[in-house]
Protein backbone atom coordinates (compact mmCIF):
# COMPACT_ATOMS: atom_id res chain seq x y z
CA UNK A 1 0.00 0.00 0.00
CA UNK A 2 1.36 3.36 -1.34
CA UNK A 3 0.70 7.21 0.81
CA UNK A 4 -0.61 9.14 -2.29
CA UNK A 5 1.35 12.28 -0.69
CA UNK A 6 4.88 10.54 0.21
CA UNK A 7 6.66 12.18 -3.13
CA UNK A 8 4.49 15.61 -1.87
CA UNK A 9 6.05 15.41 1.62
CA UNK A 10 9.53 14.21 0.61
CA UNK A 11 9.59 17.09 -2.02
CA UNK A 12 8.76 19.77 0.86
CA UNK A 13 11.22 17.90 3.83
CA UNK A 14 14.06 18.60 1.25
CA UNK A 15 12.53 22.03 0.32
CA UNK A 16 12.62 22.91 4.49
CA UNK A 17 16.18 21.26 5.00
CA UNK A 18 17.36 23.11 2.17
CA UNK A 19 16.12 26.57 3.59
CA UNK A 20 17.07 25.72 6.68
CA UNK A 21 20.82 25.06 5.46
CA UNK A 22 20.88 28.20 3.11
CA UNK A 23 19.72 30.35 6.40
CA UNK A 24 22.34 28.70 8.73
CA UNK A 25 24.45 29.57 5.85
CA UNK A 26 23.86 33.36 5.22
CA UNK A 27 24.19 33.67 9.56
CA UNK A 28 27.84 33.17 9.09
CA UNK A 29 28.48 34.87 5.87
CA UNK A 30 30.55 38.13 6.67
CA UNK A 31 29.34 41.51 5.89
CA UNK A 32 30.97 42.16 2.54
CA UNK A 33 31.20 45.69 2.80
CA UNK A 34 32.61 46.75 6.46
CA UNK A 35 33.24 50.51 5.20
CA UNK A 36 29.81 50.42 4.58
CA UNK A 37 28.49 51.96 7.66
CA UNK A 38 24.76 50.91 7.06
CA UNK A 39 25.95 47.16 6.57
CA UNK A 40 28.03 47.57 9.69
CA UNK A 41 25.42 48.47 11.94
CA UNK A 42 23.17 46.20 10.61
CA UNK A 43 25.52 43.58 11.17
CA UNK A 44 25.76 44.55 14.88
CA UNK A 45 21.99 44.96 15.04
CA UNK A 46 21.22 41.68 14.12
CA UNK A 47 24.34 40.42 16.68
CA UNK A 48 22.15 42.56 19.20
CA UNK A 49 18.89 40.93 18.52
CA UNK A 50 20.26 37.54 18.00
CA UNK A 51 21.22 37.89 21.84
CA UNK A 52 18.55 39.29 22.79
CA UNK A 53 16.65 36.35 21.55
CA UNK A 54 18.41 33.94 23.36
CA UNK A 55 18.41 35.97 26.22
CA UNK A 56 14.59 35.53 25.64
CA UNK A 57 14.15 31.60 25.36
CA UNK A 58 16.41 31.44 28.46
CA UNK A 59 13.93 32.99 30.44
CA UNK A 60 11.36 31.10 28.61
CA UNK A 61 12.80 27.86 29.71
CA UNK A 62 13.04 29.04 33.15
CA UNK A 63 9.91 30.22 33.61
CA UNK A 64 8.37 26.81 32.49
CA UNK A 65 10.63 24.96 34.26
CA UNK A 66 9.71 26.83 37.62
CA UNK A 67 6.03 26.35 36.40
CA UNK A 68 6.54 22.69 36.41
CA UNK A 69 8.06 22.79 39.53
CA UNK A 70 5.38 24.48 41.03
CA UNK A 71 2.04 22.59 39.37
CA UNK A 72 3.86 19.11 40.56
CA UNK A 73 4.46 20.54 43.92
CA UNK A 74 8.05 19.89 44.58
CA UNK A 75 8.37 23.65 44.56
CA UNK A 76 6.65 25.87 47.04
CA UNK A 77 4.24 28.84 45.89
CA UNK A 78 6.57 31.82 47.89
CA UNK A 79 9.85 30.34 46.32
CA UNK A 80 8.38 30.01 42.73
CA UNK A 81 7.26 33.28 42.97
CA UNK A 82 10.63 34.76 44.21
CA UNK A 83 12.50 32.75 41.28
CA UNK A 84 9.95 34.52 38.55
CA UNK A 85 10.35 37.95 40.19
CA UNK A 86 13.97 37.64 39.94
CA UNK A 87 13.70 35.89 35.85
CA UNK A 88 11.60 39.09 35.27
CA UNK A 89 14.08 41.51 36.65
CA UNK A 90 16.87 39.91 34.64
CA UNK A 91 14.85 41.13 31.56
CA UNK A 92 15.62 44.97 30.79
CA UNK A 93 12.56 44.89 28.80
CA UNK A 94 10.20 43.32 31.57
CA UNK A 95 6.60 46.01 31.74
CA UNK A 96 6.41 46.49 35.44
CA UNK A 97 3.30 48.91 34.44
CA UNK A 98 1.53 45.53 32.33
CA UNK A 99 2.35 43.53 34.83
CA UNK A 100 0.71 45.44 37.80
CA UNK A 101 -2.48 45.63 36.03
CA UNK A 102 -2.24 42.15 34.46
CA UNK A 103 -2.19 40.43 38.13
CA UNK A 104 -4.00 42.16 40.98
CA UNK A 105 -2.31 42.52 44.20
CA UNK A 106 -1.87 44.61 47.39
CA UNK A 107 2.16 43.89 46.91
CA UNK A 108 4.74 43.14 44.34
CA UNK A 109 5.55 39.92 45.88
CA UNK A 110 1.64 39.05 45.85
CA UNK A 111 1.68 39.59 42.29
CA UNK A 112 4.32 37.52 41.49
CA UNK A 113 2.58 34.90 43.09
CA UNK A 114 -0.51 35.17 41.08
CA UNK A 115 1.41 35.54 38.13
CA UNK A 116 3.24 32.08 39.02
CA UNK A 117 -0.06 30.42 39.71
CA UNK A 118 -1.19 31.45 36.37
CA UNK A 119 1.67 29.89 34.31
CA UNK A 120 1.70 26.31 36.57
CA UNK A 121 -2.74 26.50 35.59
CA UNK A 122 -1.48 27.71 31.88
CA UNK A 123 1.14 25.18 31.61
CA UNK A 124 -1.67 22.31 32.44
CA UNK A 125 -4.05 23.72 29.95
CA UNK A 126 -4.25 20.04 28.05
CA UNK A 127 -4.42 18.34 31.44
CA UNK A 128 -7.81 20.29 32.58
CA UNK A 129 -8.23 17.95 35.39
CA UNK A 130 -4.95 18.50 36.73
CA UNK A 131 -5.30 22.40 36.60
CA UNK A 132 -8.79 22.46 38.37
CA UNK A 133 -7.00 20.42 41.18
CA UNK A 134 -3.65 22.32 41.23
CA UNK A 135 -5.37 26.39 40.78
CA UNK A 136 -7.10 25.92 44.42
CA UNK A 137 -4.20 23.86 46.07
CA UNK A 138 -1.74 27.22 44.66
CA UNK A 139 -4.70 29.78 45.83
CA UNK A 140 -4.72 27.84 49.64
CA UNK A 141 -0.95 28.56 49.63
CA UNK A 142 -1.61 31.91 48.50
CA UNK A 143 -4.13 32.69 51.41
CA UNK A 144 -2.61 31.09 53.86
CA UNK A 145 1.02 33.23 53.45
CA UNK A 146 -1.16 36.89 53.19
CA UNK A 147 -2.82 35.73 56.46
CA UNK A 148 0.69 36.09 58.05
CA UNK A 149 0.71 39.36 57.07
CA UNK A 150 2.94 41.07 54.44
CA UNK A 151 4.42 38.51 51.69
CA UNK A 152 8.12 38.45 51.84
CA UNK A 153 9.86 36.25 48.93
CA UNK A 154 12.93 33.97 50.54
CA UNK A 155 15.77 34.67 48.16
CA UNK A 156 15.33 32.26 44.95
CA UNK A 157 17.69 29.50 45.35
Amino acid sequence: MTVPCRGLFRALCALVGCTALLALARRDMPVWDLSNPDAADEHRRGAVLEANRQRALARHRTQVAISQALAEGRLPLLKAAARLRECERSAPSFRWDVFRTLYPGASDEERFCRKAIDYAVKLLHAQPERARAVQPRLEAELSTALRHGPLRLCCPR
